[in-house]
């Protein structure tokens, strides 16, 4: 039996406009729902003051997820102006029908891309659940993405999901950043079949190597570091490898602690060194003194050749960033980031995160009785652990549900904060996706 599944695509335009439809359902019509801009704009702005990394001055110890009834009530809120009560409805009716999780395929917004849909209140104000009790959510990638990509994603099949994996764990030691796990996490960290030369956790690794690792067809990429995002650059979103400023590479140089690297950026996942004529004078002039052409590290060859991102670094059907906001790609007018650069390149999942991280470090310091939890290393294992499975969507899924349980259970304790679990985006992006609204539909639906 197929699963029941639901599209709900949405639009910004003063207000924000969304549409669902369910699919493989012939009796299905399109319909439309408003999220006044008036409603939605201070309980968007609740919500980044919260998160990490923000620009408000919120810590584990204050703010929305510091406290479960304090999330409660705000999840609640934003249900009433996010969620459509006639959606929520047939949603439960198909749970019901089907007897478990209905998949909901969102394509958020760029108001909405940070809305942790999961959290969302459904049924009785009086005992209510979440919208991840009903439902196994992903985000649809613009539709522009299958009929414009350089690689069709392959096929899950087992002879494919039997090919080691490539695992790219903190993949430089104090170097601009300080590691995101400790010393212990990384020696303990499990890398299931890694390929033949896979980087050791902590250890430099650059992207020839990245390049030279994904052409042997891994089945999958773990990534597990920092990522550098720009909110007036989604393209500048970038890996933080070990690449040394005279490395050629469509991003800027960017320096801490001592040290400077060159960050791969989406940008250069697209465009690899196809323009390279074009960019090697203003990469020179920004360059460190005395650095000569000649001396240049180059990706995908011999030095001057030209490529196009996806042929130096095909990507394997799936790939996991568990990084600072990895997945901020669709917060844009023009939807472009990490992960659709990675979808271009062959992928057809992405998990990735909608929000900065904190890491277990910063947990214990932040918040002492939480000293022997890991949130974020256990969340990465668990991802990596669903990237194994025959589908990772139901598995993420239900993960989310018994942290879920969890947080409320404890009633707030910080190791169970859905700062770090609520924070996961799992893009799908298959070679056949279903097919969006018409836009003719969409205008009669938003005239009627």
């Amino acid at each position: 039996m197929t699963r029941p599944t639901v599209t709900m695509h949405g639009v910004d335009a003063g207000d924000s406009y969304y549409f669902w439809q369910w699919v493989h359902d012939p009796s299905s019509e399109p319909q439309a729902h408003v999220m006044p801009r008036a409603d939605l704009a201070p309980l968007l702005h609740r919500l980044d003051e919260s998160l990490p990394g923000s620009t408000g001055t919120e810590t584990f110890t204050t703010g929305l997820f510091t406290r479960y009834a304090t999330e409660f009530v705000f999840s609640r809120a934003l249900s009433r102006v996010a969620l459509p009560r006639a959606l929520a409805a047939q949603i439960v009716e198909k749970f019901n029908e089907h007897g478990g999780p209905v998949l909901l395929r969102v394509q958020p917004s760029p108001s909405c891309s940070r809305i942790p849909w999961e959290l969302l209140t459904i049924g009785d104000d009086a005992d209510p659940k979440r919208l991840v009790d009903y439902a196994d959510i992903v985000i649809d990638p613009p539709p522009d993405i299958n009929s414009g990509r350089a690689a069709e994603p392959a096929e899950w099949e087992p002879e494919y999901a039997a090919a080691p994996a490539l695992y790219v764990v903190d993949p430089f030691t104090d170097r601009v950043q300080g590691p995101v796990l400790s010393a212990a996490q990384r020696e303990a960290f499990p890398m299931h079949s890694p390929v033949r030369d896979n980087p050791e956790p902590g250890k430099e690794f650059g992207r020839l190597q990245l390049s030279e690792q994904l052409r042997t067809r891994p089945s999958r990429l773990f990534y597990l570091g920092h990522v550098a995002s720009s909110s007036s650059q989604p393209g500048a979103s970038a890996l933080l490898l070990s690449d040394p400023p005279w490395t050629f590479g469509v991003t800027d140089v960017i320096e801490g602690n001592g040290h400077a690297i060159r960050p791969l950026s989406a940008f250069d996942l697209i465009e690899g060194t196809w323009r390279a004529p074009l960019r090697l004078p203003a990469i020179l002039e920004r360059a460190a003194a005395g650095e000569k052409p000649g001396s240049m590290l180059w990706p995908g060859g011999k030095r001057g050749s030209r490529a196009l991102g996806a042929a130096i670094w095909p990507m394997p059907a799936r790939v996991a960033l568990v990084a600072c906001n990895s997945g901020g790609d669709l917060a844009h007018p023009e939807p472009f980031g990490l992960v659709i650069a990675m979808l271009n390149a062959g992928a057809g999942l992405v998990t990735a995160t909608r929000w900065t991280l904190p890491t277990d470090d910063a947990l214990h310091r932040s918040v002492p009785e939480a000293r022997h939890a890991q949130p974020l290393f256990d969340m990465a294992l668990a991802i990596d652990d669903a990237h194994r499975q025959a589908d990772p969507v139901p598995v993420i899924a239900e993960w989310q549900r018994v942290r879920l349980a969890a947080w409320k259970a404890s009633r707030g304790a910080q190791e169970h904060s859905p700062v770090f679990w609520a924070s996961l985006s799992t893009y799908l992006a298959p070679r056949n996706p279903p097919e969006p609204i018409p836009a003719d539909e969409l205008k009669r639906l938003l005239e009627g």
